[in-house]
């Protein structure tokens, strides 16, 4: 999954990194040089991802907390049928 977007000109920084207690899928910079933090899911079935509310609550406490020395987004990613789709 990081492999696809570092040949798109992404930079991994971690990956199934623990930033305060809290487990980070993948910890990137995109080409225009944005930190994300990116919640990987897979359901090959219906091509759909659910973030549980407690997971999403634990997220943005870290993003938070990174937003304090620089801008942050938090991105979900499908993989389905060994596809990526960033949402």
């Amino acid at each position: 999954m990081a492999a696809e977007l570092e040949r798109a000109g992404w930079t991994k920084l971690f990956h199934n990194v623990r930033v305060m207690r809290v487990q980070v899928d993948l910890l990137m910079r995109d080409p225009r040089g944005l930190l994300l933090i990116i919640e990987v899911k897979s359901d090959a079935e219906s091509g759909m991802a659910h973030l549980a509310r407690g997971q999403f609550r634990r997220l943005l406490r870290v993003c938070t907390f990174l937003a304090r020395w620089e801008p942050i987004e938090l991105r979900l990613a499908l993989v389905s049928g060994g596809r990526l789709r960033l949402l």
